[in-house]
Protein backbone atom coordinates (compact mmCIF):
# COMPACT_ATOMS: atom_id res chain seq x y z
CA UNK A 1 0.00 0.00 0.00
CA UNK A 2 2.30 2.54 -0.65
CA UNK A 3 1.35 6.15 -1.70
CA UNK A 4 -1.54 5.80 -0.19
CA UNK A 5 -3.33 6.11 3.41
CA UNK A 6 -6.10 3.62 4.72
CA UNK A 7 -9.03 5.29 6.16
CA UNK A 8 -11.78 3.50 8.51
CA UNK A 9 -14.94 5.45 7.71
CA UNK A 10 -18.08 4.66 10.10
CA UNK A 11 -21.79 6.12 8.38
CA UNK A 12 -23.26 8.32 10.57
CA UNK A 13 -26.51 7.49 12.88
CA UNK A 14 -25.97 3.89 11.69
CA UNK A 15 -26.13 0.93 14.05
CA UNK A 16 -22.64 0.03 15.49
CA UNK A 17 -20.40 -2.19 13.33
CA UNK A 18 -23.28 -1.65 10.10
CA UNK A 19 -21.41 -0.10 7.88
CA UNK A 20 -17.68 -0.10 8.85
CA UNK A 21 -15.84 0.44 5.54
CA UNK A 22 -11.91 1.17 5.01
CA UNK A 23 -11.17 4.09 2.69
CA UNK A 24 -8.10 4.54 0.80
CA UNK A 25 -6.63 7.84 -0.12
CA UNK A 26 -3.68 8.49 -2.46
CA UNK A 27 -1.02 10.70 -0.99
CA UNK A 28 2.62 12.04 -2.45
CA UNK A 29 5.52 10.69 -2.17
CA UNK A 30 7.84 12.12 -0.32
CA UNK A 31 11.08 12.10 -2.52
CA UNK A 32 9.28 14.15 -4.55
CA UNK A 33 9.48 16.66 -2.25
CA UNK A 34 12.37 18.19 -1.27
CA UNK A 35 12.45 18.53 2.56
CA UNK A 36 14.75 20.32 4.95
CA UNK A 37 17.62 23.02 3.87
CA UNK A 38 17.47 22.37 0.42
CA UNK A 39 14.31 23.63 -0.88
CA UNK A 40 14.75 27.10 -2.21
CA UNK A 41 11.82 28.79 -0.87
CA UNK A 42 13.86 27.74 2.78
CA UNK A 43 16.76 28.73 1.32
CA UNK A 44 15.29 32.25 0.81
CA UNK A 45 13.87 32.28 3.84
CA UNK A 46 16.84 31.74 5.62
CA UNK A 47 18.19 34.87 3.85
CA UNK A 48 15.71 37.13 4.80
CA UNK A 49 16.17 36.29 8.40
CA UNK A 50 19.67 36.97 8.13
CA UNK A 51 19.05 40.38 5.88
CA UNK A 52 16.01 41.55 7.28
CA UNK A 53 15.80 40.44 11.09
CA UNK A 54 19.23 39.82 12.42
CA UNK A 55 21.26 42.39 10.63
CA UNK A 56 18.93 45.23 11.60
CA UNK A 57 18.61 44.28 14.82
CA UNK A 58 22.47 43.70 15.43
CA UNK A 59 23.29 47.28 13.87
CA UNK A 60 20.79 48.73 16.37
CA UNK A 61 22.44 47.00 18.73
CA UNK A 62 25.93 48.11 18.12
CA UNK A 63 24.50 52.09 17.61
CA UNK A 64 23.04 51.25 21.36
CA UNK A 65 26.24 50.57 22.98
CA UNK A 66 28.52 52.13 20.57
CA UNK A 67 27.24 55.57 20.78
CA UNK A 68 27.27 56.70 24.37
CA UNK A 69 30.92 55.69 24.53
CA UNK A 70 31.33 57.57 21.60
CA UNK A 71 29.53 60.79 23.20
CA UNK A 72 31.69 60.67 26.59
CA UNK A 73 34.86 59.95 24.57
CA UNK A 74 34.17 63.35 22.35
CA UNK A 75 33.28 65.09 26.01
CA UNK A 76 35.90 63.83 28.22
CA UNK A 77 38.29 64.51 25.17
CA UNK A 78 39.80 67.98 26.06
CA UNK A 79 37.87 69.70 23.38
CA UNK A 80 35.53 71.03 25.82
CA UNK A 81 32.71 71.26 23.59
CA UNK A 82 29.73 69.47 25.91
CA UNK A 83 27.35 72.22 25.67
CA UNK A 84 27.50 72.71 22.03
CA UNK A 85 27.01 68.75 21.93
CA UNK A 86 24.17 69.16 24.55
CA UNK A 87 22.46 72.01 22.32
CA UNK A 88 22.96 69.42 19.13
CA UNK A 89 21.27 66.98 20.82
CA UNK A 90 18.71 68.82 21.94
CA UNK A 91 17.57 69.83 18.86
CA UNK A 92 17.95 66.06 17.61
CA UNK A 93 15.15 65.17 20.42
CA UNK A 94 12.90 68.14 19.40
CA UNK A 95 12.63 67.45 15.40
CA UNK A 96 10.32 65.07 16.16
CA UNK A 97 8.38 66.10 19.23
CA UNK A 98 7.71 69.86 16.95
CA UNK A 99 6.73 67.76 13.55
CA UNK A 100 4.39 65.73 16.14
CA UNK A 101 2.78 68.74 17.40
CA UNK A 102 2.76 70.47 13.80
CA UNK A 103 0.86 67.25 12.47
CA UNK A 104 -1.65 67.25 15.38
CA UNK A 105 -1.91 71.27 15.12
CA UNK A 106 -3.14 70.57 11.79
CA UNK A 107 -5.68 68.14 12.38
CA UNK A 108 -6.94 70.31 14.90
CA UNK A 109 -7.15 72.71 12.48
CA UNK A 110 -9.08 70.65 10.09
CA UNK A 111 -11.55 69.34 12.65
CA UNK A 112 -12.42 72.74 13.80
CA UNK A 113 -12.78 74.39 10.23
CA UNK A 114 -15.15 70.43 9.42
CA UNK A 115 -17.15 71.06 12.63
CA UNK A 116 -17.75 74.95 11.36
CA UNK A 117 -18.89 73.64 7.73
CA UNK A 118 -21.04 70.90 9.32
CA UNK A 119 -22.91 73.26 11.82
CA UNK A 120 -23.32 75.87 9.05
CA UNK A 121 -25.36 72.47 7.21
CA UNK A 122 -27.45 71.67 9.81
CA UNK A 123 -30.78 71.70 9.34
CA UNK A 124 -33.72 73.48 10.69
CA UNK A 125 -34.92 70.59 12.92
CA UNK A 126 -31.43 69.67 14.23
CA UNK A 127 -30.57 72.99 15.43
CA UNK A 128 -33.83 73.17 17.28
CA UNK A 129 -33.61 69.56 19.00
CA UNK A 130 -29.51 71.03 19.80
CA UNK A 131 -31.48 73.86 21.40
CA UNK A 132 -33.34 71.79 23.57
CA UNK A 133 -30.85 69.88 24.64
CA UNK A 134 -28.65 72.94 25.44
CA UNK A 135 -31.88 74.30 27.97
CA UNK A 136 -31.78 70.71 29.21
CA UNK A 137 -28.70 70.59 30.54
CA UNK A 138 -29.00 73.96 31.56
CA UNK A 139 -31.73 73.14 33.90
CA UNK A 140 -29.95 70.19 35.30
CA UNK A 141 -26.98 72.69 36.31
CA UNK A 142 -29.89 74.74 38.12
CA UNK A 143 -31.52 71.64 39.36
CA UNK A 144 -28.46 70.36 40.76
CA UNK A 145 -27.20 73.58 42.69
CA UNK A 146 -30.61 74.62 43.88
CA UNK A 147 -29.95 70.66 45.31
CA UNK A 148 -26.38 71.44 46.44
CA UNK A 149 -26.80 74.57 48.25
CA UNK A 150 -29.07 73.35 51.36
CA UNK A 151 -26.58 70.69 51.89
CA UNK A 152 -23.62 73.00 51.85
CA UNK A 153 -25.80 75.36 54.06
CA UNK A 154 -26.54 72.90 56.25
CA UNK A 155 -22.59 72.40 56.49
CA UNK A 156 -21.56 75.75 56.87
CA UNK A 157 -23.83 76.11 59.62
CA UNK A 158 -22.90 73.22 61.42
CA UNK A 159 -19.03 74.30 60.81
CA UNK A 160 -20.16 76.95 62.71
CA UNK A 161 -21.82 75.36 65.68
CA UNK A 162 -18.12 72.96 66.24
CA UNK A 163 -16.45 76.40 66.19
CA UNK A 164 -18.73 78.05 68.63
CA UNK A 165 -18.46 75.20 70.78
CA UNK A 166 -14.97 74.96 70.66
CA UNK A 167 -14.64 78.24 71.86
CA UNK A 168 -16.86 77.74 74.49
CA UNK A 169 -14.54 74.62 75.31
CA UNK A 170 -11.53 76.99 75.42
CA UNK A 171 -13.05 79.60 77.80
CA UNK A 172 -14.56 77.40 80.44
Amino acid sequence: MRGALLLRALARNAAPGAADFWVRIPTMRSTELQRGGHHPSYKLHRRQVRTQILLPVLIGAFAFFVAPIAAWVAASGGSGDVGRWAAISTMWLLIPAMIAGMVLLVVLILLIYLTGMITGRIPRYSYQAQSIAARVAGGTQRATAMIRKPVLAFRALGSTAKAALRRLRERG
